[in-house]
């Protein structure tokens, strides 16, 4: 069996997002919304969990496309999809290609998938009678299926990614909060200043700094989230 790997540094795994929806003319990423790739299962909570030479050993690659999904990576993206932000404070190297950073998402969202990861190893190893191989063998199975429930609850707004979750849900009228940042959307937001929070036709940088411009061209929607896009 190969071994797994739950790095993410050795991986280009965004590449690998983008080469799926490359052609898909509807994705948002392209018509004008930034977008990053985010690990559904965190490598931080499988560190937490004490579960890196277990996963690695059931062969579980933490950069499959079934633990990636795209978010918005931008305040007026989120606002525009009534989607979560991926984060919304990018400090330091400005790059278009950015990753997934453990470190910018909530303690909670860590250790809310932490317990969904003790919890399903101590249920495998029940079902299967502790036998390491029939563990490691429905484990693979079962780690998708882990990603997909969490992709839900970030879908419907109960598993947060920012203090600032609940301003970009479709019956809120605040949304972007007319800010480019997750900070300054604490310390001075209001409710969005467009109608309906439909930023078509909108030009918005990734940064504060008005690095990286795109133009949204996406009708506004709920966007669905999706494994692997």
């Amino acid at each position: 069996m190969p071994k797994g790997n739950v790095n993410k540094s050795n991986s280009d795994y965004r590449g690998a997002l983008l080469k799926v929806v490359e052609n898909d003319l509807e994705h948002p990423i392209n018509n004008g919304i930034h977008m990053e790739a985010h690990h559904l299962i965190s490598n931080e909570s499988i560190k937490q969990a004490k579960m890196q030479s277990f996963l690695v050993d059931a062969g579980y690659d933490i950069n499959h496309l079934s633990n990636l999904a795209f978010l918005p990576a931008t305040l007026p993206g989120a606002c525009h999809l009534n989607v979560q932000v991926h984060r919304g404070n990018h400090f330091g190297t400005l790059s278009e290609q950015d990753n997934d950073d453990d470190a910018v998402h909530p303690v909670y969202y860590h250790d809310v998938v932490r317990k969904m990861l003790i919890e399903l190893k101590i249920k495998k190893l029940n079902d299967c009678g502790g036998e390491p191989e029939k563990v490691e063998k429905k484990l693979r199975k079962c780690m998708a299926q882990l990603s997909e429930d969490i992709l839900e609850e970030i879908e419907y707004f109960t598993l947060p990614l920012s203090p600032i979750m609940k301003a970009f849900h479709p019956l809120s009228k605040v949304g972007c909060g007319n800010c480019i940042n997750v900070k300054e959307h604490q310390e001075d937001s209001s409710n969005c200043d467009v109608s309906d929070r439909d930023h078509s036709g909108e030009t918005h940088p990734k940064y504060k700094s008005g690095k990286f411009l795109k133009t949204i061209d996406i009708a506004k929607v709920k966007y669905n989230l999706r494994i692997g896009k």
